[in-house]
């Protein structure tokens, strides 16, 4: 579908120099927003002569969040986070926020100022043409939901082998209602057996898997925009033969964390870590091996492969 926005004409820079604005302290959930609003934007948003504080509020939040659909994924979480849009992003502070938005389109704090002025400046570019053309909203995401963090504990030292995986994530769309766990895929290429998976707690399985085969966990409501989430699973599966741990994400994970736990009686010869770099790791003292990863790339193999004791 092809939609035709009708907006009133509006001076560019005005627009972006409110919007910088706006985005000061806590953005659009300052006290006295009436006096935080522009002009500019009381004209795009609606607002009338005499509303309150809650419509004025409402009326400028709904305005920029359907304008940001046109953005790039990037940009757009970039200007919701950066103006307190977004449901986690409520800090008091810009700079926190900044922050929040680094890591969420995974760039440094310097680069996530540059993308929420780009993302400032496409706004007003979208809001000063009345009559332009501009076809369907940008889709929200192209994966559904990002990993924050991910940890994975395998404790080999058991007559089957255990893996809990325990995973932070944030939603980016809205109505999300299910996520793929990884326990049994990683598990599956370690031994070669299915595994028997089961939740400890945020959700349920789904009884389906996804095109890849990978089980889904249904979550115990739908998610919002920018909303966040944790589930906890196990899984185990039968002994024999193991040499190797891999996990390659399907979507964006900010931080990976693994941890393995070797029979004492049957520890490693030599491990290799796989995925942002190829070097040799050791066990400790404990027979247990720590890895962290960071800013992984989905489509890449990460984790640690070994020789066994002969």
């Amino acid at each position: 579908m092809i939609e035709l926005l009708q907006r009133p004409a509006v001076r560019h820079d005005q627009l972006v120099h409110e919007l910088k604005t706006l985005r000061k302290g806590r953005g659009i959930h300052a006290s006295r927003i009436g006096e935080r609003i522009g002009a500019t934007l009381r004209q795009l948003a609606g607002v009338a002569d005499g509303e309150g504080p809650v419509a004025i509020r409402s009326k400028v939040e709904a305005h920029l969040e359907m304008l940001t659909r046109y953005l790039p994924a990037d940009l757009r979480t970039a200007a919701l986070i950066a103006l307190a849009i977004a449901p986690d992003s409520r800090h008091p502070l810009y700079k926190d926020r900044v922050t929040l938005a680094a890591a969420r389109i995974h760039r440094d704090p310097r680069t996530a100022r540059r993308r929420i002025d780009e993302a400032f400046e496409r706004l007003a570019e979208l809001a000063v043409a009345p009559d332009r053309l501009l076809g369907d909203p940008a889709p929200v995401t192209s994966t559904g939901w990002h990993l924050d963090e991910l940890v994975m504990t395998v404790a080999l030292d058991r007559p089957k082998p255990e893996l809990i995986e325990r995973a932070r994530l944030t939603s980016d769309q809205d109505g999300l209602r299910e996520v793929t766990v990884l326990t049994d895929r990683v598990l599956d290429r370690m031994s070669g057996s299915p595994a028997v998976v089961d939740v400890f707690h945020g959700g349920s399985l789904s009884g389906r898997r996804d095109p890849a085969g990978a089980t889904l966990l249904a979550l115990p409501r739908p998610l919002a925009y920018g909303e966040r989430h944790e589930y906890t699973v196990r899984g185990q599966t039968e002994p024999g033969g193991l040499t190797r741990i891999e996990f390659t994400p399907a979507h964006p994970c900010e931080q990976f964390h693994l941890h393995v736990r070797f029979p004492r009686a049957d520890m490693p010869r030599y491990l290799r870590r796989m995925g942002d770099e190829h070097r040799r790791e050791w066990v400790d003292d404990a027979g247990e091996l720590h890895l962290r990863f960071d800013g992984l790339v989905p489509g890449r193999t990460y984790g640690v492969h070994w020789e066994r004791q002969l």
